[in-house]
């Protein structure tokens, strides 16, 4: 889960009953970014689904946003967009552009099709 440093000590800052994170063997993926210097937007895997959210850091409080991707990774925040990669059962791995502010995501590349061979 997500831990926060105080200067003397460490806390969890939001238990719950998911993954924050990705095995460490795998260099260079990030599942969380920061808003300010009390919002981050962390993804969180729990029973193989992947959740997208914010968890306010000094209070703990998780909210999800509702996004169609079931797989998420490389969350990444520049000028208060959200980017992620992102894919489901039915949708292709796609790039997303999320407004914190809104919710609204936006796939700004993803493949035209995806051929299925038998």
């Amino acid at each position: 889960n997500l831990y926060r440093f105080d200067g003397t000590d460490d806390r969890c800052v939001c238990p719950m009953e998911a993954e924050m994170a990705v095995p460490q063997w795998v260099f260079g993926a990030t599942t969380y970014g920061f808003l300010s210097a009390d919002l981050a937007v962390c993804a969180w895997t729990r029973d193989g689904a992947w959740t997208l959210g914010t968890v306010a850091l000094h209070s703990g409080a998780v909210a999800a946003f509702a996004v169609p991707h079931t797989e998420i990774a490389n969350v990444r925040i520049a000028n208060g967009t959200v980017f992620y990669r992102g894919a489901a059962p039915t949708r292709p791995a796609a790039l997303v552009a999320l407004d914190p502010a809104t919710g609204d995501a936006e796939e700004f590349y993803a493949p035209e099709e995806v051929a299925l061979t038998a």
